[in-house]
């Protein structure tokens, strides 16, 4: 695969990687269920949306 020196600019600028690691003997419960998700960039993309949702409707009803 040819690489572009604009790639790494555009990585740079645009994008945010993340690399998560967990302990087989002292977390194998989110180990059983990481390798339950065939997408796994997907499912924490998700968990990470519904955690902002729940966290803004948690302000709105501190307003009330």
């Amino acid at each position: 695969m040819t690489y572009y020196p604009s790639s790494a600019k555009y990585e740079r600028e645009k994008l945010l990687r993340v690399m998560v690691k967990f302990n087989r003997k002292h977390e194998p419960d989110l180990v059983e269920r990481m390798e339950q998700q065939e997408n796994k960039a997907g499912y924490l993309k998700r968990l990470v949306k519904e955690d902002i949702e729940r966290e803004g409707n948690a302000q709105g009803n501190e307003n009330e």
